[in-house]
């Protein structure tokens, strides 16, 4: 689908089932989701402030989250506590851990070269923090202690979708070796055993050891009473742990044992990076506010992002190295992102969009711009282009959107199907965790609704969404745009755009065969490229092929 209104207008009405409320929150007016009492339905689930909340929650303006003693402590997070991009660091050759827990130190030698992703992603965990005040959440005798859930649920989130790729197992998993737990191919990500008995059977099943204690006396006296976890045993629930944090875990287990603190013997701790460069500030343009954030210098580059109603986020890591030859210029749609919510009634139609546009060429002085628009932001670049053919340059188009109404629901019609999706979805909507407007659920639900628009649906941890807290009331403002994507048709006009213009499709994506070659067709000189193994994100599955391709079109 090839916006974000339409995924809620034709995804979600599939959603609407009937539930059993946990805990302190009551079944909204739809009759299918439950929300924090006060809140209110929307398309995109509960909204606004709760007026009460259960034991260790307090109300919010989006509902009900952990007491503020957990959002203090988050200030002093490393970054990449919260950005698993950031943690890059590459490993020694050989480390050592020091695991001090409440039942003493373990020391555990780290050899890169037995596996060297999952020395390096323990080390990048070890380095932010990870490790600190993070519970033995399973301990089996004779079997292995595992650990790397993190407390606070932001973490968890952000991290349990931070895959890393196998390593081969030149190490057998025997007693005191350690290795990442894993789920199936390239799903490591956090957790780890520390074996405490002959485990080789692991071994076929992708357990690749990265290091080994150096005595498994502190280890075997882990608390190991629990027993499995539930529903199987009574140990706790690895989805509570992950949706409500340590509190859980001291609540209903006090007796686990814990790491305190883990560092990397003889490292200093790593210092608080620099502040970001900057993020970009709220413009004037047009009778609202939008988010412009410029980067690099050159012949300047206007990026129109998809949505709508998502931001610039998601493209910034992938289209960031052009700043090297360019200007880059990002910005947030209106009432997307980080620009305002309130705009004038009526002000939500594709002219709109397009004058935004054009006011903020004038802003930044520019003459005439290049513009790149990726998926609903290549249809707002296409109509800018007919709108003020003398301000542009060049267009840049990747996976546009149908020039079409009639086109568009072809490519429609041609999606894989949506079912998979809507019950994962569905799932995701009725965690508290998301209802209670975490974050990390909002990421995960757009995830769910793009992996099907990829060539590799792991591709979708690569796409970071920003949750404005207003979303609900951004979201009901879309309806004055329906007029502009349920009827219209650019291609009779397409022949007036004359400047170079790039088409970028993955070979995945319906419309590299549908529309793609009804644009190539019309545009007078455009250039088509289908990117292969790829889907709606070239950019992303491609970075190469992408980057190559723009700049040798950049430099015609």
């Amino acid at each position: 689908m090839r916006c974000l209104l339409l995924l809620a207008l034709l995804l979600f009405p599939a959603l609407a089932q009937g539930a059993d409320c946990p805990d302190g929150k009551v079944l909204g007016w739809d009759g299918a989701t439950c929300c924090w009492p006060g809140q209110n339905v929307g398309p995109f689930g509960c909204t606004g402030p709760a007026t009460s909340c259960p034991s260790g929650l307090v109300p919010t303006d989006e509902g009900c989250s952990l007491a503020d003693s957990l959002a203090a402590q988050r200030a002093s997070y490393h970054p990449a506590l919260l950005d698993p991009r950031l943690a890059t660091l590459q490993a020694p050759e050989t480390y050592a851990v020091s695991l001090q827990t409440t039942k003493g130190e373990i020391v555990i030698d780290v050899t890169r070269a037995w596996a060297p992703q999952g020395a390096d992603r323990f080390y990048n965990l070890v380095k932010i923090g990870f490790f600190d005040d993070v519970a033995f959440f399973r301990v089996i005798n004779d079997f292995m202690a595992q650990v790397g859930i993190h407390g606070d649920p932001k973490v968890a989130g952000v991290w349990r979708e931070a895959r890393i790729l196998d390593d081969p197992v030149t190490e057998s998993n025997l007693p005191g070796y350690v290795s990442f737990a894993t789920s199936g191919p390239n799903t490591r990500t956090t957790q780890v055993f520390l074996n405490m008995a002959d485990n080789h059977r692991l071994d076929h099943m992708g357990f690749s050891p990265f290091g080994k204690l150096r005595d498994l006396t502190v280890l075997e006296a882990l608390y190991d009473g629990y027993g499995e976890g539930a529903p199987s045993g009574r140990g706790p629930s690895q989805p509570r742990m992950q949706d409500e944090g340590s509190a859980y875990l001291r609540a209903g287990f006090p007796l686990l044992d814990w790491i305190q603190s883990a560092t990397v013997v003889g490292e200093e701790p790593l210092e608080q990076p620099a502040p970001a460069a900057d993020e970009g500030a709220l413009v004037p343009l047009n009778g609202t506010n939008l988010w412009v954030r410029r980067i690099g210098s050159g012949a300047p580059i206007v990026v129109v992002h998809g949505g709508p109603l998502l931001d610039h986020g998601y493209l910034f890591p992938h289209l960031e190295a052009l700043a090297a030859s360019h200007e880059l210029i990002f910005y947030d749609q209106r009432i997307s992102g980080r620009s305002d919510a309130e705009v004038p009634a009526g002000t939500v139609r594709m002219t709109d969009f397009v004058a935004d546009l054009e006011a903020l060429r004038a802003h930044t002085g520019h003459g005439a711009i290049h513009v790149l628009g990726h998926s609903f932001g290549a249809r707002i670049a296409l109509e800018y282009a007919l709108a003020h053919p003398a301000r542009v340059t060049s267009l840049l188009l990747l996976d546009p959107m149908a020039p079409s109404a009639a086109l568009w629901a072809e490519e429609r019609a041609a999606m894989p199907p949506s079912q998979p999706h809507v019950d994962r979805i569905s799932a995701i909507m009725a965690t508290d965790a998301y209802q209670a407007g975490d974050p990390a659920k909002y990421q995960d639900l757009m995830r769910v609704m793009f992996e099907r628009e990829l060539h590799d649906p792991s591709h979708a941890e690569r796409l970071r969404f920003r949750r404005p807290s207003d979303l609900d009331a951004r979201s009901n403002r879309l309806t004055e745009l329906m007029p502009d994507v349920q009827t219209y048709d650019l291609v009779p006009r397409l022949p007036e755009i004359t400047v170079p213009t790039l088409l970028m499709y993955g070979a995945d994506e319906p419309a590299s065969t549908i529309s793609g070659p009804s644009l190539d067709a019309a545009l007078p000189r455009s250039q088509l490229v289908i990117v292969e193994k790829a889907g709606h994100f070239p950019m992303v599955e491609q970075p190469d092929v992408f980057l190559s391709t723009v700049r040798a079109f950049l430099a015609r």
